[in-house]
C-alpha cells in the first residue's frame, strides 16, 4: 500500500564493506564462514520468530478472551481466516517496515512520548473534545462495541502469532513496554478506528476530524516502537469490517439513532492532557471493568 514511504523521511544510504585479501586463505575461509553463520542466524530470527518464541501472553489478556462474551458483534473463524496475512513479510517487504520504523524513531520527539504513553489507555484517545468517562450511557455502550472489537483482535492475534517489531530489529528502541500479546493486528488500531466511525454516526458534521484522531492513534503505536505499519493497516480494515457488521444490527442502529437525538446533552473536554480529566476516565473505566467482570 506504500503506507511507510514518508515523503518527509530522510533517505537512507547504505555502505560497501570490502573483504581485505591480504589474509592467508584457511584465515579468510574462517572469517567467510562465521560471516555466513551471522547471516543464516539473522535470517532464521527475522523469518521464524513468533511472538510466543519471544514473549509470554499477558494473564489480563488471557483472562478477558475466556470471560468476554460479544454484546454486538462477534467474527467467526472463517472471518479470521480470510484475512490478508501480512504478517508473513518477504524480506525485501520486511526491510521495508524497518526502515520506517527506524526513520520514525529517529524523529521521535519527547511529546510525542508524552502522547504515546498517554494513549496506551482508552482515557487517552481524544476525538475533537470527546472523551470516554464524561457520558455514562453512551460510554457504557461505546464500551461494549470496544471490547467486542479488542476480543476479536485479540483472536487475531493468537491466530497470526506475529513477533513485535524490536525483537527482529535490533536497532529499534520502543518508547513503551511492549505489550504481552502478538502485534498482528494492532488492537490500538482496530478500536480508534472502530471507535472513530461509531463517533461519526453520532457527529456526522465532525467526521473528518473524528476519522483523523483515530488514525493518529493507531500509528502513534508505530511511532513508538511497537507496531509495524502492516499490523496498523489491519486494524483499519478490521475496523471497517467491524462497523459494517455494526450496521446490521437493529439494537445498534437504535441505539445510534437515540444518541443522534440526543447529542446536544453531550460533554466535551477541552484538553487531552488534563490529568483530572484522566483521572474521571481512569475511574469510569475501573467501574466498567468491575461491572463486566473482565479484569
Amino acid at each position: 500500500m506504500g503506507f511507510y514511504l514518508n515523503p518527509h523521511l530522510k533517505p537512507y544510504s547504505y555502505t560497501d564493506f570490502s573483504i581485505q585479501t591480504e589474509f592467508s586463505n584457511n584465515l579468510y575461509m574462517n572469517i567467510l564462514k562465521k560471516i555466513l553463520l551471522v547471516l543464516a542466524f539473522t535470517n532464521c530470527a527475522t523469518n521464524q520468530a513468533t511472538f510466543t518464541s519471544t514473549q509470554k501472553w499477558g494473564e489480563l489478556e488471557e483472562k478477558f478472551t475466556k470471560t468476554w462474551k460479544p454484546k454486538y458483534v462477534s467474527l467467526s473463524d472463517s472471518d479470521l481466516k480470510a484475512l490478508p496475512d501480512d504478517s508473513r513479510f518477504s524480506k525485501e517487504s520486511l526491510k521495508k517496515e524497518e526502515r520506517y520504523l527506524l526513520s520514525l524513531q529517529s524523529q521521535r520527539t519527547d511529546e510525542d512520548e508524552k502522547i504515546i504513553e498517554l494513549q496506551k489507555h482508552v482515557c487517552g484517545f481524544f476525538y475533537d473534545g470527546y472523551r470516554v468517562g464524561f457520558n455514562p450511557g453512551f460510554d457504557d455502550f461505546l464500551m461494549d462495541i470496544y471490547m467486542d472489537a479488542r476480543l476479536f483482535g485479540f483472536q487475531g492475534k493468537r491466530y497470526f502469532n506475529r513477533v513485535r517489531p524490536s525483537y527482529i530489529f535490533s536497532s529499534l528502541r520502543p518508547s513503551i513496554e511492549n505489550p504481552p500479546h502478538p502485534a498482528y493486528p494492532s488492537n490500538h488500531s482496530i478500536q480508534a478506528n472502530l471507535v472513530a466511525l461509531v463517533l461519526s454516526d453520532i457527529f456526522p458534521k465532525n467526521k473528518s476530524i473524528i476519522i483523523k484522531a483515530g488514525r493518529e492513534i493507531a500509528r502513534n503505536r508505530e511511532l513508538a516502537g511497537v507496531h509495524y505499519p502492516s499490523d496498523t493497516e489491519l486494524g483499519i480494515i478490521i475496523a471497517q469490517m467491524f462497523y459494517e457488521k455494526l450496521n446490521k444490527n437493529s439494537i445498534y442502529r437504535d441505539k445510534i439513532k437515540y444518541f443522534s437525538i440526543n447529542s446536544d446533552h453531550f460533554q466535551f473536554r477541552e484538553n487531552m492532557f488534563s490529568k483530572n480529566d484522566y483521572k474521571s476516565c481512569k475511574s469510569f473505566t475501573n467501574n466498567y471493568a468491575a461491572r463486566k467482570k473482565i479484569w
